[in-house]
């Protein structure tokens, strides 16, 4: 129960994000803004990086499923620093565009 508990929270937070950055989700910037280790793809919309959170909860869930409890520890910490990652790049937004 306290596992479901923890999941429903981080799905929340995961859902947040979406919502928080939802008006810029589809805004695309010319340079890389991430450590590749947090998205190993070249995202250059920030879309690309939640679904790729998105990913990791799944395998996460799976993770926990099948008792693989290495796998659940490493995909918590990414999840966890891929959501802060994505809420800094949010909130950088405004003085990006001050930039343009």
């Amino acid at each position: 129960m306290k596992t479901q508990k923890l999941l429903n929270a981080l799905e929340e937070q995961i859902e947040a994000l979406a919502e928080k950055i939802k008006p810029i989700a589809h805004s695309s910037f010319i340079t890389l803004r991430f450590d590749q280790k947090l998205f190993h793809r070249k995202s250059h919309q920030l879309s690309e990086c939640l679904f790729k959170i998105k990913q990791h909860f799944n395998q996460l869930k799976h993770a926990i499923i099948t008792s693989r409890s290495e796998q659940v520890t490493f995909l918590t910490e990414k999840i966890i620093a891929q959501i802060g990652a994505i809420t800094r790049e949010s909130a950088t937004q405004t003085l990006r565009e001050q930039e343009s």
